[in-house]
């Protein structure tokens, strides 16, 4: 499976700490779920793709949209103009990124 993202919107970094979490990221088990779906492992980027492993069966169906959470977000402010805030399954607000693009 390849995602539209890759290390510039997740990061290279991969898992840290006590998680058993493998992968470059999360890809949820839906759109609005707050769950990893445990069968998608984020295990390949280049700049702009993902490269998902697919471990079992999986709802996902191509051209779907899918919610990552990366595993380190902090590099990726200077590369995107908004980032969504939300709480659970509801988005609370789009915050635009005053810095981007801004890295001296």
């Amino acid at each position: 499976i390849v995602l539209d993202c890759g290390s510039k919107t997740l990061s290279s970094d991969l898992v840290r700490g006590p998680g058993p979490r493998p992968g470059h990221g999360a890809v949820l088990e839906a759109l609005h779920a707050s769950q990893p779906d445990e069968s998608l492992i984020i295990e390949r980027l280049s700049e702009e793709h993902a490269v998902v492993r697919l471990l079992g069966p999986s709802a996902l169906k191509p051209g779907a949209l899918v919610r990552v959470v990366p595993n380190h977000a902090c590099v990726v402010a200077n590369l995107v103009d908004h980032a969504w805030l939300v709480d659970g399954d509801r988005v609370v607000e789009r915050l635009p990124i005053t810095a981007r693009g801004r890295i001296a």
